[in-house]
C-alpha cells in the first residue's frame, strides 16, 4: 500500500525540491502506524481458519512441527512448483515496479498531465492490492487443488490489460501522440488499472 500512496507524493507531499524530506517523514509515520497497530491489535493467529486451503495447511504444519526448520527449508527448496512460483512472482513484481516508475516518461509525450499520471499509478496500485485479496478468496473457493489454473487465468487477464495499455502508447515506428489503438485518458486509466 505504501507504493500505491507514493504515486500521489508529487501531487501533495513533495511539491518542490525543498520539501523532499516530507516524503521520508510521511513514510516513517506510515511504517510506525502499521507496526504499532500490528503489535497492538493482531492476535497470534486467527480464531478459525478463513478457508479450506488454510485449514489443510494448518493440519500439515502441525504434522511438520516435529521436524527441524532446516529440514523444512530443504523440503521447500526441493519442491519445483514452489521454486517456479517464487521466481515467477519475483520477476513479475520486479518488472511491474520498474515499469511503474516510467509512467511519466511513457504517458508524458501523449500530453497526459503529471497529476493524471499520479492518479493512474495510484489506481493501478490500489487495484493490485484489492485484486490480490479478492483473487485469493476466489481461488480458495473455486480452484481448490487447481491453484495453477487460477493463477494462469489471472495472469492472462493481466496480459490482456497490459497489451491494451501498451498498444495504446506510441510504439513500433508510430510517433506520439498517435498509437496502434486509439486512446483517451480514461481508456489508458482503465487499461492500467486492470493491469
Amino acid at each position: 500500500m505504501g507504493a500505491t500512496v507514493a504515486y500521489l507524493n508529487p501531487l501533495w507531499l513533495v511539491t518542490s525540491p525543498g520539501r523532499i524530506p516530507n516524503m521520508f517523514y510521511f513514510s516513517f509515520a506510515l511504517a510506525t502506524v502499521c507496526v504499532v497497530s500490528a503489535c497492538s491489535f493482531l492476535p497470534a493467529g486467527p480464531m478459525h481458519c478463513p478457508s479450506a486451503a488454510s485449514a489443510e495447511a494448518a493440519c500439515v504444519s502441525q504434522d511438520s512441527m516435529a521436524r527441524p526448520h532446516p529440514d523444512q527449508l530443504k523440503q521447500l527448496l526441493a519442491n519445483r512448483s514452489f521454486i517456479v512460483l517464487v521466481l515467477s512472482v519475483g520477476f513479475y513484481e520486479g518488472i511491474m515496479i520498474g515499469w511503474g516508475s516510467l509512467f511519466q516518461s511513457m504517458l508524458g509525450p501523449l500530453g497526459i498531465s503529471e497529476v493524471a499520471v499520479g492518479w493512474m499509478g495510484f489506481a493501478n496500485g490500489l487495484a493490485t492490492n484489492i485484486a490480490g485479496i479478492v483473487a485469493g478468496s476466489i481461488i480458495d473457493a473455486c480452484f481448490r487443488r487447481r491453484l495453477k489454473a487460477g493463477i494462469l487465468i489471472g495472469a492472462m487477464g493481466n496480459l490482456v490489460c497490459l497489451a491494451w495499455f501498451m498498444l495504446s502508447l506510441p510504439c513500433c515506428g508510430v510517433t506520439a501522440p498517435a498509437s496502434i489503438l486509439p486512446h483517451t485518458d480514461w481508456s489508458l486509466a482503465v487499461a492500467l488499472t486492470g493491469a
